[in-house]
């Protein structure tokens, strides 16, 4: 599926993604090329929204539809990818349990999306363990936890139940000002799908590969204002400084866009977007990307 218009997360999928949940894609290649687009509205709906942190809105794409786009292009399941269960215990500190709770609601998607059910399980077990930890467990119904084990092999059912997620996530957080929480969670995601990305691409020359990695770059802007505007006591130095710097490995990539009028067909409830994007991003610049995020994943954990 090729989408021009990003895939955004309102600030309950934060959480939600936690449970299930990178961008709104467009064309990548090491030259320029051109493409028209299909989205389907109804999976849009269950997956997509706005952020709003301190009156901003930041645009966040969801980690599904990176699983998606492996899915489609054959990409082969790499069990070693996903982050181990034994690496939560080393888990000391608040940032590191949110930005890992983000890390492994990333993780779920793959390993949903790859039919590894039993993998699924063990991971949204320990993103409950982390819930707790985050003193977030009170965010979700445990019927609704309950409901995702059940369903955890029907991926339309957790599509839904995800929604049910955002709806309660959202609500407890703005309830309870964990502005600073929600964007480590989201960050942790986010730099998770660009990690699996970046290293599902490795040795292959595919531009949908290349595509996802590219269109990332604005999203990365707005999630470095998202850290920023959310870090009200200052204690986030060092990630934001290690964003900016994978802002640096961004530079040179480039995207043009050209509108056309959409076309919806009501009966199979698909719009066709005709409108194109152009993402220009060359295998130096992947190279770099790839170097940084590989780096500060293992800042993360250590």
């Amino acid at each position: 599926m090729s989408v021009h218009l990003p895939l955004k997360w309102t600030l309950a999928t934060v959480l939600g993604a936690s449970l299930l949940a990178c961008g709104g894609e467009h064309t990548a290649t090491n030259g320029n090329t051109a493409t028209a687009d299909t989205l389907d509205t109804a999976t849009e709906q269950r997956t997509t929204g706005l952020m709003n942190v301190g009156g901003k809105l930041f645009s966040i794409p969801s980690p599904v539809q990176t699983a998606l786009l492996f899915r489609k292009l054959g990409v082969g399941y790499q069990k070693e990818l996903p982050l181990p269960a034994e690496q939560l215990d080393k888990l000391t500190n608040k940032a590191g349990r949110a930005l890992a709770m983000g890390i492994y609601g990333a993780d779920l998607a793959y390993v949903t999306i790859e039919k590894d059910g039993s993998r699924a399980l063990t991971t949204l077990g320990l993103i409950e363990k982390l819930s707790g930890q985050l003193d977030l467990s009170n965010a979700f119904d445990k019927a609704l936890l309950e409901r995702f084990k059940k369903n955890v092999a029907n991926e339309d059912s957790l599509l839904v139940l995800t929604g049910s997620a955002y709806r309660a996530a959202d609500e407890y957080l703005k309830v309870n000002g964990r502005d600073d929480v929600s964007a480590l969670v989201l960050t942790g995601g986010w730099l998770e799908s660009l990690y699996l990305t970046v290293n599902a691409s490795s040795g292959k020359n595919d531009q949908a590969l290349a595509q996802r990695i590219g269109e990332q770059k604005r999203t990365l802007d707005d999630l470095v204002a998202l850290l920023q505007s959310a870090d009200k006591e200052n204690l986030y130095g060092t990630l934001i400084t290690e964003m900016k710097t994978l802002q640096t490995a961004f530079d040179g990539v480039t995207s043009t866009y050209t509108f056309e009028k959409p076309v919806t067909d009501a009966k199979t409830k698909t719009t066709h977007i005709n409108s194109t994007s152009v993402i220009t991003i060359s295998p130096a610049q992947i190279k770099a990307i790839a170097e940084q995020v590989n780096k500060m994943r293992t800042q993360i954990l250590a």
